[in-house]
């Protein structure tokens, strides 16, 4: 929110911040500059604007390390810290999530919970496969839609099969499909992971 409004503020007087991140160096060079000659006002509002983002990012940072710090405590958080694409938060919130991993009887069950099981409708000797079921823990869904989407650039799963499979799906279905796809993948892996108490080996993913 505070990022939006120092942006809107910015177009009201006819600017366009060309950084991407507006607490980096260059921004902070560059509104500097350009706050010097505005009238004190619009200049005041600014600033504290800029000071609200600053003592958010700062108060984010503590947190951060505080769950860093937890997370190196707890075996499970860092076993899935291993994972390519799960950070400490990520995986400080699938463990929370997933509670104990005994309470699921096998990998699809644990999918389910999620929320990444697709509907299926049958009819016959016909069936359907439909939108993903909607009765799941919204929170660990996030999470493993988050960790799929670092997953597919981490260059440490090249070759592997998920990352096979994430083209495929992309490249037939979308980016959506796709994410959906590799976080369903991924819960599979998590599953094994929790369930033997091993870190990730992208190994064990590889192709033939």
């Amino acid at each position: 929110m505070l990022r939006n409004a120092i942006r809107s503020l910015l177009r009201g007087e006819g600017l366009l911040c060309q950084a991407s991140d507006l607490t980096g160096e260059a921004a902070q060079v560059w509104l500097d500059e350009i706050q010097v000659s505005w009238p004190s006002v619009i200049r005041q509002c600014l600033q504290h604007l800029r000071q609200g983002l600053a003592q958010v990012m700062a108060d984010l940072a503590d947190l951060e390390a505080l769950v860093a710090e937890r997370v190196a405590q707890d075996e499970r958080c860092r076993q899935l810290d291993t994972l390519a694409g799960c950070g400490p938060v990520t995986a400080a919130t699938v463990v929370a999530e997933v509670g104990d991993i005994q309470r699921f009887s096998a990998a699809k069950s644990l999918r389910k919970y999620a929320g990444l099981t697709p509907t299926i409708s049958q009819s016959g000797d016909r069936s359907t496969t439909g939108k993903l079921v909607k009765p799941c823990n919204k929170h660990l869904k996030h999470a493993l839609i988050l960790i799929a989407q670092s997953f597919a650039r981490s260059s440490r799963v090249d070759g592997t099969r998920l990352e096979k499979a994430y083209y495929r799906c992309l490249f037939r279905h979308g980016p959506n499909p796709a994410k959906v796809s590799l976080a369903r993948g991924l819960c599979d892996v998590i599953f094994a992971m929790l369930r033997d108490g091993t870190d990730f080996n992208p190994k064990l993913l590889a192709v033939g």
